[in-house]
Protein backbone atom coordinates (compact mmCIF):
# COMPACT_ATOMS: atom_id res chain seq x y z
CA UNK A 1 0.00 0.00 0.00
CA UNK A 2 2.67 2.38 0.75
CA UNK A 3 3.78 2.36 -2.99
CA UNK A 4 0.48 3.64 -3.99
CA UNK A 5 0.47 6.53 -1.48
CA UNK A 6 3.97 7.25 -2.66
CA UNK A 7 2.54 7.65 -6.10
CA UNK A 8 0.16 10.19 -4.81
CA UNK A 9 0.02 13.99 -3.81
CA UNK A 10 -0.21 14.12 0.06
CA UNK A 11 -3.70 15.89 -0.40
CA UNK A 12 -4.44 12.79 -2.42
CA UNK A 13 -2.77 9.97 0.01
CA UNK A 14 -4.33 11.42 3.11
CA UNK A 15 -8.23 10.14 2.98
CA UNK A 16 -6.82 6.64 2.30
CA UNK A 17 -4.33 7.05 5.45
CA UNK A 18 -6.96 8.26 7.97
CA UNK A 19 -8.96 5.37 6.18
CA UNK A 20 -6.35 2.99 7.04
CA UNK A 21 -5.67 4.55 10.63
CA UNK A 22 -9.84 4.05 11.42
CA UNK A 23 -10.08 0.89 10.03
CA UNK A 24 -7.68 -0.71 12.23
CA UNK A 25 -10.11 0.53 15.27
CA UNK A 26 -12.89 -1.50 13.55
CA UNK A 27 -14.66 1.30 12.31
CA UNK A 28 -16.90 0.97 9.13
CA UNK A 29 -17.56 3.53 5.99
CA UNK A 30 -20.52 5.51 6.29
CA UNK A 31 -22.32 7.00 3.46
CA UNK A 32 -25.20 9.70 3.26
CA UNK A 33 -27.24 11.44 0.54
CA UNK A 34 -26.49 15.04 -0.47
CA UNK A 35 -30.05 15.72 0.45
CA UNK A 36 -31.88 15.67 3.86
CA UNK A 37 -34.84 16.13 4.99
CA UNK A 38 -34.99 19.81 6.68
CA UNK A 39 -36.73 18.68 10.18
CA UNK A 40 -34.43 16.11 11.03
CA UNK A 41 -32.06 19.63 11.79
CA UNK A 42 -35.38 21.41 12.60
CA UNK A 43 -35.51 20.77 16.19
CA UNK A 44 -32.02 20.81 16.88
CA UNK A 45 -30.82 23.99 15.01
CA UNK A 46 -29.20 24.43 17.94
CA UNK A 47 -26.46 21.45 17.47
CA UNK A 48 -25.48 23.91 14.71
CA UNK A 49 -25.57 26.84 16.15
CA UNK A 50 -22.73 28.91 14.68
CA UNK A 51 -23.44 27.41 10.95
CA UNK A 52 -26.29 28.31 8.79
CA UNK A 53 -28.53 25.39 7.01
CA UNK A 54 -29.04 25.85 3.07
CA UNK A 55 -32.86 24.40 2.36
CA UNK A 56 -34.95 24.11 -1.12
CA UNK A 57 -37.98 22.89 -1.45
CA UNK A 58 -37.74 19.29 -2.84
CA UNK A 59 -39.94 18.26 -6.25
CA UNK A 60 -42.54 16.65 -3.42
CA UNK A 61 -42.87 19.94 -2.09
CA UNK A 62 -40.84 18.96 0.79
CA UNK A 63 -38.39 21.02 2.89
CA UNK A 64 -35.24 20.01 2.40
CA UNK A 65 -31.59 20.56 3.72
CA UNK A 66 -28.49 20.37 1.73
CA UNK A 67 -26.50 18.49 4.30
CA UNK A 68 -24.71 20.32 6.85
CA UNK A 69 -23.59 17.80 9.32
CA UNK A 70 -23.16 13.76 9.07
CA UNK A 71 -22.96 13.46 13.12
CA UNK A 72 -26.85 13.91 13.02
CA UNK A 73 -27.68 11.35 10.33
CA UNK A 74 -25.73 8.88 12.25
CA UNK A 75 -27.60 9.53 14.97
CA UNK A 76 -30.88 9.20 13.47
CA UNK A 77 -29.87 6.10 11.67
CA UNK A 78 -29.17 3.87 14.90
CA UNK A 79 -31.09 1.57 15.56
CA UNK A 80 -32.71 0.61 19.38
CA UNK A 81 -31.37 -2.46 19.27
CA UNK A 82 -27.93 -1.13 18.45
CA UNK A 83 -25.19 -1.98 21.14
CA UNK A 84 -22.19 -0.54 19.50
CA UNK A 85 -21.64 0.83 16.08
CA UNK A 86 -18.52 2.69 15.43
CA UNK A 87 -18.41 4.46 12.00
CA UNK A 88 -16.08 6.65 9.83
CA UNK A 89 -17.33 8.87 7.01
CA UNK A 90 -15.56 11.39 4.22
CA UNK A 91 -18.28 13.61 3.12
CA UNK A 92 -18.46 17.04 1.63
CA UNK A 93 -21.08 19.37 4.25
CA UNK A 94 -22.87 22.79 3.14
CA UNK A 95 -23.33 25.33 5.33
CA UNK A 96 -23.64 29.34 5.41
CA UNK A 97 -21.31 31.14 7.12
CA UNK A 98 -20.86 35.32 7.23
CA UNK A 99 -24.00 35.07 4.03
CA UNK A 100 -22.02 32.98 2.00
CA UNK A 101 -22.17 29.34 0.84
CA UNK A 102 -19.60 27.01 2.15
CA UNK A 103 -18.92 23.48 0.85
CA UNK A 104 -16.69 21.90 3.94
CA UNK A 105 -14.90 18.76 3.19
CA UNK A 106 -14.40 17.01 6.13
CA UNK A 107 -13.34 13.30 7.52
CA UNK A 108 -14.76 11.61 10.97
CA UNK A 109 -15.42 8.87 13.15
CA UNK A 110 -18.72 7.87 15.66
CA UNK A 111 -18.12 5.48 18.20
CA UNK A 112 -22.08 4.73 18.92
CA UNK A 113 -22.13 3.07 22.25
CA UNK A 114 -19.29 4.07 23.82
CA UNK A 115 -20.28 5.08 27.32
CA UNK A 116 -17.21 4.52 29.47
CA UNK A 117 -13.64 6.50 29.41
CA UNK A 118 -12.14 4.11 27.05
CA UNK A 119 -14.84 4.98 24.65
CA UNK A 120 -13.36 8.46 24.55
CA UNK A 121 -9.99 7.46 24.85
CA UNK A 122 -10.00 5.34 21.81
CA UNK A 123 -11.41 8.46 20.11
CA UNK A 124 -9.32 10.98 21.40
CA UNK A 125 -6.03 8.14 20.45
CA UNK A 126 -7.57 8.66 16.70
CA UNK A 127 -8.02 12.09 16.42
CA UNK A 128 -4.40 12.27 17.69
CA UNK A 129 -3.09 9.91 14.94
CA UNK A 130 -4.99 11.41 12.32
CA UNK A 131 -3.48 15.25 13.07
CA UNK A 132 0.03 13.57 13.26
CA UNK A 133 -0.71 12.20 9.42
CA UNK A 134 -0.78 15.73 8.57
CA UNK A 135 1.90 17.35 10.53
CA UNK A 136 4.19 16.47 13.30
CA UNK A 137 3.48 19.79 14.93
CA UNK A 138 -0.31 19.57 16.53
CA UNK A 139 -2.00 20.03 19.46
CA UNK A 140 -5.05 18.72 20.73
CA UNK A 141 -6.76 20.57 23.46
CA UNK A 142 -8.95 19.00 25.73
CA UNK A 143 -11.86 19.87 28.43
CA UNK A 144 -14.54 18.26 30.47
CA UNK A 145 -17.94 19.77 30.18
CA UNK A 146 -18.65 18.88 33.41
CA UNK A 147 -16.29 21.38 35.02
CA UNK A 148 -18.07 24.32 33.18
CA UNK A 149 -22.01 22.31 34.11
CA UNK A 150 -20.78 22.82 37.97
CA UNK A 151 -19.43 26.10 37.36
CA UNK A 152 -23.53 27.08 35.63
CA UNK A 153 -24.31 25.59 38.86
CA UNK A 154 -22.59 27.84 41.18
CA UNK A 155 -23.30 31.14 38.79
CA UNK A 156 -27.21 30.58 38.51
CA UNK A 157 -27.28 32.18 35.28
CA UNK A 158 -30.02 32.44 33.12
CA UNK A 159 -30.23 30.38 29.49
CA UNK A 160 -28.99 33.69 27.71
CA UNK A 161 -26.21 34.66 30.11
CA UNK A 162 -24.83 31.01 30.04
CA UNK A 163 -24.95 31.18 25.97
CA UNK A 164 -23.25 34.72 26.17
CA UNK A 165 -20.63 33.15 28.57
CA UNK A 166 -19.99 30.54 26.95
CA UNK A 167 -19.17 32.48 23.84
CA UNK A 168 -16.93 34.77 25.91
CA UNK A 169 -15.24 31.51 26.81
CA UNK A 170 -14.34 30.72 23.21
CA UNK A 171 -13.43 34.30 22.29
CA UNK A 172 -10.94 34.32 25.93
CA UNK A 173 -11.81 37.80 25.38
CA UNK A 174 -11.43 39.55 28.78
CA UNK A 175 -13.10 42.67 27.49
CA UNK A 176 -16.27 40.98 27.23
CA UNK A 177 -16.15 39.28 30.15
CA UNK A 178 -15.80 42.51 31.79
CA UNK A 179 -18.95 43.57 29.85
CA UNK A 180 -20.27 40.67 31.15
CA UNK A 181 -20.08 40.75 34.48
CA UNK A 182 -21.21 44.36 34.79
CA UNK A 183 -24.37 43.96 32.66
CA UNK A 184 -25.06 39.96 34.89
CA UNK A 185 -23.93 41.98 37.94
CA UNK A 186 -21.63 39.76 38.96
CA UNK A 187 -19.23 40.43 41.92
CA UNK A 188 -15.32 41.10 41.33
CA UNK A 189 -14.83 37.81 43.22
CA UNK A 190 -17.05 35.88 40.86
CA UNK A 191 -15.33 37.95 37.93
CA UNK A 192 -11.77 37.21 38.97
CA UNK A 193 -12.56 33.97 39.25
CA UNK A 194 -14.11 33.51 35.91
CA UNK A 195 -10.88 35.37 34.47
CA UNK A 196 -8.69 32.98 35.61
CA UNK A 197 -10.79 30.18 33.74
CA UNK A 198 -10.51 32.04 30.70
CA UNK A 199 -6.52 32.26 31.02
CA UNK A 200 -6.10 28.89 32.21
CA UNK A 201 -4.65 26.45 29.57
CA UNK A 202 -1.17 24.92 28.82
CA UNK A 203 0.92 21.32 29.40
CA UNK A 204 -1.93 19.23 30.60
CA UNK A 205 -0.15 18.13 33.96
CA UNK A 206 0.35 21.99 35.15
CA UNK A 207 -2.29 23.27 34.27
CA UNK A 208 -4.73 20.02 35.89
CA UNK A 209 -3.26 21.20 39.81
CA UNK A 210 -4.24 24.51 38.95
CA UNK A 211 -7.26 23.97 37.95
CA UNK A 212 -8.05 21.88 40.67
CA UNK A 213 -7.50 24.85 43.36
CA UNK A 214 -10.41 26.04 41.26
CA UNK A 215 -13.53 23.73 41.98
CA UNK A 216 -16.35 24.87 43.74
CA UNK A 217 -18.04 21.54 43.81
CA UNK A 218 -18.37 18.64 43.35
CA UNK A 219 -19.25 17.74 39.54
CA UNK A 220 -15.95 19.94 38.72
CA UNK A 221 -13.68 17.53 40.90
CA UNK A 222 -15.61 14.27 39.15
CA UNK A 223 -14.59 16.27 35.78
CA UNK A 224 -10.99 16.84 36.67
CA UNK A 225 -10.26 13.30 37.48
CA UNK A 226 -11.57 11.67 34.99
CA UNK A 227 -9.51 14.31 32.80
CA UNK A 228 -6.53 13.02 35.11
CA UNK A 229 -7.79 9.62 34.37
CA UNK A 230 -7.62 10.32 30.41
CA UNK A 231 -4.42 11.80 30.33
CA UNK A 232 -2.62 8.88 32.67
CA UNK A 233 -4.17 6.72 29.84
CA UNK A 234 -2.62 9.24 26.62
CA UNK A 235 0.46 8.73 28.67
CA UNK A 236 0.75 5.12 28.43
CA UNK A 237 0.22 4.72 25.17
CA UNK A 238 2.91 8.21 24.33
CA UNK A 239 0.41 10.06 23.02
CA UNK A 240 0.95 12.55 26.35
CA UNK A 241 3.15 15.58 24.45
CA UNK A 242 0.72 17.23 22.29
CA UNK A 243 -2.21 17.51 24.79
CA UNK A 244 -2.97 20.68 26.50
CA UNK A 245 -6.13 21.03 28.76
CA UNK A 246 -7.99 24.26 28.10
CA UNK A 247 -10.84 25.18 30.09
CA UNK A 248 -11.77 27.85 28.55
CA UNK A 249 -13.06 25.39 25.68
CA UNK A 250 -17.07 24.85 25.78
CA UNK A 251 -19.98 23.62 23.46
CA UNK A 252 -23.73 23.47 23.97
CA UNK A 253 -24.53 21.41 27.70
CA UNK A 254 -27.68 20.59 25.85
CA UNK A 255 -25.67 18.13 23.48
CA UNK A 256 -22.19 17.89 24.90
CA UNK A 257 -21.17 16.55 28.02
CA UNK A 258 -18.14 14.85 29.74
CA UNK A 259 -14.88 15.13 27.47
CA UNK A 260 -14.91 17.25 24.47
CA UNK A 261 -11.34 18.54 22.47
CA UNK A 262 -10.39 21.01 19.67
CA UNK A 263 -7.02 20.02 17.23
CA UNK A 264 -4.70 22.32 15.80
CA UNK A 265 -2.09 22.39 13.12
CA UNK A 266 1.05 24.86 12.99
CA UNK A 267 0.19 26.94 9.80
CA UNK A 268 -3.63 26.86 10.53
CA UNK A 269 -5.18 29.97 12.11
CA UNK A 270 -8.07 27.97 13.18
CA UNK A 271 -8.79 24.55 14.98
CA UNK A 272 -9.17 21.86 12.05
CA UNK A 273 -10.54 18.94 14.63
CA UNK A 274 -13.26 18.98 16.80
CA UNK A 275 -15.00 16.38 18.79
CA UNK A 276 -16.73 15.34 22.00
CA UNK A 277 -18.80 13.05 23.91
CA UNK A 278 -22.54 13.76 23.38
CA UNK A 279 -24.78 11.18 24.77
CA UNK A 280 -27.21 14.79 25.14
CA UNK A 281 -27.60 14.87 21.71
CA UNK A 282 -28.54 10.85 21.68
CA UNK A 283 -31.45 11.26 24.22
CA UNK A 284 -32.46 14.30 22.66
CA UNK A 285 -32.82 12.41 19.38
CA UNK A 286 -34.74 9.28 21.83
CA UNK A 287 -31.51 7.27 21.13
CA UNK A 288 -30.59 5.71 24.52
CA UNK A 289 -26.85 4.79 23.50
CA UNK A 290 -23.84 6.84 24.52
CA UNK A 291 -21.64 8.62 21.59
CA UNK A 292 -18.25 10.37 21.42
CA UNK A 293 -16.68 11.44 18.04
CA UNK A 294 -15.24 14.05 15.92
CA UNK A 295 -14.70 15.53 12.66
CA UNK A 296 -11.30 16.26 10.85
CA UNK A 297 -12.24 19.61 8.52
CA UNK A 298 -9.91 19.10 5.60
CA UNK A 299 -10.89 21.80 3.51
CA UNK A 300 -9.11 23.96 6.60
CA UNK A 301 -6.06 22.70 5.94
CA UNK A 302 -5.49 23.03 1.73
CA UNK A 303 -3.52 25.89 2.37
CA UNK A 304 -0.38 23.67 3.87
CA UNK A 305 -1.39 20.94 0.70
CA UNK A 306 -0.55 23.88 -1.82
CA UNK A 307 2.42 25.61 0.08
CA UNK A 308 4.09 22.04 -0.35
CA UNK A 309 3.42 22.01 -4.38
CA UNK A 310 6.27 23.46 -5.31
CA UNK A 311 6.10 21.34 -9.27
CA UNK A 312 3.49 20.56 -11.69
CA UNK A 313 5.63 17.14 -12.46
CA UNK A 314 8.53 15.74 -11.29
CA UNK A 315 10.27 15.51 -15.08
CA UNK A 316 9.41 17.46 -17.86
CA UNK A 317 10.12 16.82 -21.64
CA UNK A 318 10.09 19.55 -24.14
CA UNK A 319 9.83 17.58 -27.52
CA UNK A 320 9.78 20.36 -30.59
CA UNK A 321 9.01 19.36 -33.96
CA UNK A 322 10.73 15.30 -32.88
CA UNK A 323 8.34 13.06 -34.25
CA UNK A 324 5.46 10.98 -32.03
CA UNK A 325 7.28 7.99 -31.83
CA UNK A 326 10.51 9.19 -30.61
CA UNK A 327 8.72 11.29 -27.92
CA UNK A 328 6.72 8.02 -26.38
CA UNK A 329 9.91 6.15 -26.06
CA UNK A 330 11.12 9.40 -24.66
CA UNK A 331 8.69 9.57 -22.07
CA UNK A 332 8.55 5.65 -21.43
CA UNK A 333 11.95 5.57 -20.75
CA UNK A 334 11.34 8.55 -18.34
CA UNK A 335 8.87 6.90 -16.43
CA UNK A 336 10.91 4.00 -15.94
CA UNK A 337 13.23 6.42 -13.83
CA UNK A 338 10.86 9.50 -12.04
CA UNK A 339 7.33 8.88 -10.40
CA UNK A 340 5.61 12.10 -13.19
CA UNK A 341 6.59 12.65 -16.23
CA UNK A 342 4.76 15.51 -18.61
CA UNK A 343 5.83 16.37 -22.35
CA UNK A 344 5.19 19.49 -23.45
CA UNK A 345 6.02 20.84 -27.17
CA UNK A 346 7.28 24.02 -26.28
CA UNK A 347 9.22 25.54 -22.80
CA UNK A 348 6.77 28.42 -22.30
CA UNK A 349 7.62 28.99 -18.85
CA UNK A 350 4.45 27.60 -17.91
CA UNK A 351 5.58 23.83 -15.85
CA UNK A 352 7.29 23.55 -12.90
CA UNK A 353 9.17 20.67 -12.52
CA UNK A 354 12.14 19.54 -10.59
CA UNK A 355 14.08 17.92 -13.31
CA UNK A 356 13.89 19.48 -17.42
CA UNK A 357 15.01 17.66 -20.55
CA UNK A 358 15.35 18.57 -24.10
CA UNK A 359 14.35 16.03 -26.88
CA UNK A 360 17.11 16.40 -29.69
CA UNK A 361 17.23 14.08 -32.92
CA UNK A 362 15.83 11.23 -30.36
CA UNK A 363 18.07 11.48 -27.58
CA UNK A 364 17.13 12.48 -24.09
CA UNK A 365 19.19 15.55 -23.05
CA UNK A 366 19.04 17.03 -19.18
CA UNK A 367 18.46 21.24 -19.05
CA UNK A 368 21.49 22.04 -16.47
CA UNK A 369 19.75 24.59 -14.38
CA UNK A 370 21.79 27.33 -13.13
CA UNK A 371 22.44 27.32 -9.48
Amino acid sequence: MNSIYNKLSKEEALPLILREIYESRGYNKYKMGEFVPYDIYLENRNFLRDEGIITFTGANGKLMALKPDVTMSVVKNVADETVTKKVFYYENVFRMSNSQYEEINQIGVEFIGGEDLYASTEVIELACRSLEAISSKYILSINDMGFMAGLLEELKLNDEAELELSNIMKLKSLTALKKFCSKYELDDKQCNYLKDIIRLEGPFAEVLVDAKNLCLNEKMEIALDELDELFETLKAINLSDRIKLDLSIVNDLDYYNGIIFKGYIDGVPKAVLSGGRYDNLMHKLNKKQAAVGFALYLSYIDRLFKNETKYNSEAVIYYGNSNTVDVAIAVSKLSEIYKSVRAERYDLNHVKAEKEFNLVNGEIKEVKKNA
